[in-house]
This record gives structure tokens, sequence and C-alpha cells, in this order.
């Protein structure tokens, strides 16, 4: 499942991910943040992955989708990995992105340090998007 928040004063977009993550919910997350920023600009992206359980994505998939450009160059990407095995995924990907020349994402292991990335204190600026079934999730 994927929810989304938006803290449109800093340009902050907050992906929430549960549950078991699949190649499905990796091509699901691709387009709803293509929407979300063709309706409302480049933002930066906060990938919060601490309810995720596992991760059911093939390492020829997370390859390719390591080579493609940034959907927003020039803004940040936080992906928040609490655990071990969600953090060497992201830290594949993160290794993806450099080899094909892409600024990589930054992993962390938790929100309130994601949030300090992006120089946030908290997550009071953000408001649930509640049309997340139109972006295509």
């Amino acid at each position: 499942m994927i929810a989304l928040a938006y803290d449109r004063t800093n340009a902050v977009l907050h992906l929430q991910l549960s549950g078991i993550y699949t190649t499905d919910d990796l091509d699901r997350f691709d387009i709803i943040a293509l929407r979300f920023v063709e309706a409302n600009g480049p933002v930066h992206m906060l990938l919060d992955f601490a309810e995720t359980t596992a991760m059911a994505v093939p390492a020829s998939k997370l390859s390719q989708r390591g080579q493609l450009p940034p959907l927003c160059p020039g803004h940040k990407r936080v992906m928040v990995m609490p655990r071990r095995e969600l953090q060497e995924f992201g830290w594949s990907f993160r290794e993806y992105q450099r080899l094909a020349g892409h600024t990589a994402p930054i992993v962390v292991e938790s929100l309130r340090e994601g949030l300090q990335v992006l120089s946030l204190r908290d997550r009071k600026g953000f408001e649930p998007v509640s049309d997340v079934a139109s972006l295509g999730g």
C-alpha cells in the first residue's frame, strides 16, 4: 500500500510504503510520483519504508530502475529504511544510480533522520493526499 502526504511549503512529498513491496508496487510508485510531480511541480521525496515487511523486487528490476534518472533532478530523495534487509535494497539502488551517473538517494534508518536531512523538524506541515487512486495508486 502507498499513502501520500505533502508539505507544500517545503515541497516535500512523503510516500509511506507498507506490506510486501513488489515489482507491481515499484511500478505503481513510479506512476503515482510522476503524476504528482506533473500536477504539483518538482519535489523532494521522503520514501518511508518503515512499515514495509519485505522486499520482493528482483535484482534485475532494481538494476533496471536504478539506471533511470531521478524524477526531480536537483531535489533530494531520502529513503527511510530501518532494517538491514531494507537498507541493503536501498544501498543497491543507490549504487545503481551512482553507476548510471545520477545523484544517489540518501538512505537513513529513521523518519526523524530523514526529516533532518530535509531540514524539517517534524511532520506538522504535511497534509494527506486523499486522491491517491486518481494518481494511479
